[in-house]
């Protein structure tokens, strides 16, 4: 089994949870979702801010939510092949999934270990269909300002996603897909803006931690030929 980080962190770590719609309106962009979180590792183990900066964690969800690869190093880590599940899309699963991943990730860094805000981002096609589960309560829950470990959310959506739904969900940048391209070369512009922003706040917060510059933080670089971006609720 490959480890999941080289040494013990000697650097304040940039932990990176991504939050991926795995539901049955997905089928038809499986292989391209897989082939483009491969190309996640593969891109970003090649940018030394990157590697030495962020920690990487996957997290599906459906009906249930699963995390399917632990905050890892991303020199040393094996992107792992997502799969359909369930028979719907509940959006309440997985905030109280990844709020539980995102604190048990964190902890297991050290007691002492420095880390920054974690930064979630969220992907969904469609909306949630679990009426009896609503998600409000849990999105609170995990952005609360009582939750030590609670991340920056950046929400995307494509398809049928509601743009309300990810106005609400997101907690700085929210996105929709322009229409008129297939769904799967959205998804693909997707995963692309994750990578731009994960090297973006990587080379950011490496700069500010060094000194280089006053400060460093979260951006999300985006092409707007490709996508609305929508303005963030409070929740």
């Amino acid at each position: 089994m490959p480890k999941q980080f080289s040494e013990v962190e000697q650097f304040a770590t940039f932990p990176v949870f991504l939050l991926v719609d795995v539901s049955p309106s997905m089928s038809r962009e499986l292989p391209t979702l897989n082939t483009a979180l491969r190309e996640i590792r593969t891109v970003l183990k090649e940018e030394p801010d990157v590697c030495e900066k962020a920690r990487l964690a996957v997290i599906t969800f459906a009906q249930r939510a699963t995390r399917v690869l632990p905050l890892s190093d991303i020199q040393y880590m094996e992107m792992p092949e997502v799969k359909i599940e369930g028979q719907q899309t509940n959006f309440a699963e997985a905030f109280r999934i990844v709020r539980l991943e995102i604190e048990s990730a964190i902890r297991e860094l050290g007691p002492k270990a420095p880390f920054h805000t974690p930064v979630l981002y969220f992907w969904t096609d469609g909306e949630h269909n679990v009426p009896q589960d609503p998600w409000a309560g849990p999105l609170r829950e995990l952005t609360s300002a009582s939750n030590k470990y609670r991340p920056e959310i950046v929400a995307f959506g494509f398809r049928d996603a509601d743009p309300d739904d990810l106005q609400r969900i997101a907690t700085t940048h929210a996105f929709l897909a322009r229409s008129g391209r297939p769904p799967a070369e959205q998804l693909k512009e997707i995963i692309a803006a994750v990578i731009g922003s994960i090297k973006f706040t990587s080379g950011s917060l490496r700069a500010a931690d060094a000194g280089q510059a006053p400060a460093g933080g979260l951006g999300v670089p985006i092409d707007s030929t490709k996508f609305i971006a929508l303005p963030v609720r409070s929740n």
